[in-house]
């Protein structure tokens, strides 16, 4: 919104104005401040909120001390991807999901520059002796630094847990 402060606390008009909302089973992206993992930030009725706890309280009219992204996307505020749950099972969701660690995994992860497919590529051409760094470098678009680290197995350490498919 041009003009507005936004250390000024958002209406219920405002934030969802700032919510991308697409149908029923589409993710529903927070469009302003992000933190952490990705999850939005605003605030609302006076003090700073997650912007997906904002959209359930606004759609349920209370907050449960944990919600549960069923979607995996933490600036979604679809209210159909939230559920109500505790500390426990969230991360048994986390856990199970592949996400526990204190970050996402590849291309899950709100830095990530690559697909998984296009690390598995590089990992696979470093296995079979291509060391061209430069040449992926500029292919991928990441340090040489980073390519090393794919090719030899210490960064996308999931390319090691799930299967990418070779389309």
């Amino acid at each position: 919104m041009q003009g507005r402060d936004d250390r000024s606390p958002m209406t219920r008009e405002e934030f969802w104005a700032n919510v991308a909302v697409g149908g029923p089973e589409d993710c529903w992206p927070f469009l302003r401040c992000r933190v952490g993992l990705g999850y939005g930030s605003l605030r609302f009725e006076g003090r700073t909120w997650l912007a997906h706890r904002v959209a359930y309280l606004l759609t349920y009219g209370n907050v449960p001390p944990a919600l549960r992204h069923t979607c995996d996307n933490y600036p979604c505020c679809n209210p159909n991807h939230l559920l109500p749950g505790d500390q426990k099972a969230n991360m048994a969701d986390c856990r199970l999901r592949g996400r526990s660690g204190g970050q996402s995994p590849g291309e899950l992860h709100t830095e990530a520059k690559l697909t998984a497919r296009e690390a598995r590529s590089i990992r696979e051409r470093y296995a079979a002796g291509d060391h061209r760094i430069g040449q992926m470098v500029r292919e991928f678009h990441i340090s040489r630094a980073q390519v090393r680290r794919i090719g030899v197995g210490q960064a996308w350490k999931v390319l090691d847990t799930v299967a990418v498919p070779n389309v």
